[in-house]
């Protein structure tokens, strides 16, 4: 089995040799040539979701003012407030009980 391994390598070995001699700088061109278009394409996939987190960071803002200017003119802020306050302490009880099922 080694010897078999060991022929296959020299093979591999082989072929990789004559496609460098055969491509030599073209090949190192090419390469380079596809990690800069990759490296463009990264920059321009980073700005489209930069551009969409700036849009839904837009939208949240004008949803929480929406929001505020509802409760401010209903004047329901101190059941706002208190349904804020339970949630919390839901999810804090919530934290609490998780903890203590991962100790078991």
């Amino acid at each position: 089995m080694t010897k078999k391994l060991e022929r296959k390598v020299a093979e591999l070995e082989d072929w990789i040799a004559q496609f460098e001699a055969g491509n030599g700088d073209k090949l190192i061109f090419n390469n380079m040539n596809f990690l800069i278009s990759q490296l463009k394409n990264i920059g321009d996939r980073l700005a489209g979701v930069e551009q969409s987190h700036r849009q839904l960071e837009g939208a949240l803002q004008q949803n929480a003012r929406t929001v505020n200017d509802f409760i401010e003119e209903q004047d329901l802020q101190q059941p706002w407030e208190v349904f804020l306050k339970e949630m919390q302490e839901d999810a804090a009880n919530a934290a609490e009980e998780g903890q203590k099922q991962k100790g078991n």
